[in-house]
């Protein structure tokens, strides 16, 4: 699901994020930043493919969710 849930985001969108994730972890590379955020978005689509599951990303995961709700744009 990992790829395939990285399609949700256009590369500009997924450069945006990645780049949060770094900045909010100095220490981590852009190629595992860029894998926190797959697997991010991986975690968004498994919930709402399983809403009832009360799924818990790990703290990495979580990082990488923070990351994308920061970079949430309303339609208004």
């Amino acid at each position: 699901m990992g790829q395939s849930a990285r399609k949700l985001l256009t590369d500009d969108q997924f450069v945006a994020v990645r780049s949060t994730v770094q900045t909010d972890n100095p220490d981590i590379t852009a190629e595992d930043a860029a894998a926190v955020v797959t697997e991010a978005l991986a975690f968004v689509a498994t919930c709402v493919l399983f809403p009832a599951a009360s799924l818990v990303p790990s703290r990495m995961v979580d990082a990488g969710w923070h990351a994308l709700i920061l970079h949430t744009q309303t339609k208004g």
